[in-house]
């Protein structure tokens, strides 16, 4: 039998077949490996929903404060971290949710009612409850206002961690 420049020889073709057989697996092995590798770096955790209560249980004009906690996991453990949130409807058409925590240093702030005003207790810093403007004191930004909905006559508000001490909201 007679070898011709086009006809292949078995070790060629075993040769082309294996490399091909490695290409494939190294495809099917790599590209999972590597998507797991770089997927958390392009990942971004949606804030939660969290449900606050009925809507009648705010009273208008009186800003009420909403303490829950937030699971979130971490590896083998799962942490409870509490989180609060003040609640305040200037009339029966309008709701605002504000972070509970301080623009500046991340304190919790009060509510004072012969101001109408949220105080926070680490450096004096003033913010007015019909918008969360600053009012006095060392706040870089208002008070960081949350998105919120109504499922039925449920208030729920989407909450989010922001950076503080920064004067551009930026989200955690």
């Amino acid at each position: 039998m007679t070898s011709e420049p086009n006809d292949i020889t078995r070790r060629a073709l075993l040769s082309r077949v294996a490399v091909a057989l490695g290409a494939f697996l190294s495809a099917a092995l790599g590209i999972p490996v590597i998507g797991a590798a770089i997927s958390p770096a392009g990942r971004r955790e949606e804030a939660p929903w969290i449900t606050l209560g009925p809507l009648s249980g705010f009273a208008i004009g009186e800003p009420r404060m909403v303490q829950f906690g937030i699971s979130r996991p971490d590896g083998y453990l799962t942490t409870n971290s509490p989180r609060s949130v003040w609640v305040y409807r200037p009339d029966a058409n309008n709701l605002l949710v504000y972070n509970a925590r301080c623009t500046h240093l991340g304190c919790l702030v009060n509510y004072r009612s012969e101001s109408a005003s949220f105080l926070s207790p680490c450096h004096g810093g003033v913010f007015a409850a019909s918008d969360g403007h600053v009012v006095d004191g060392p706040p870089p930004r208002p008070l960081d206002r949350l998105d919120h909905r109504m499922d039925g006559e449920v208030l729920q508000v989407q909450y989010r961690d922001f950076l503080v001490g920064v004067p551009n909201q930026v989200a955690l």
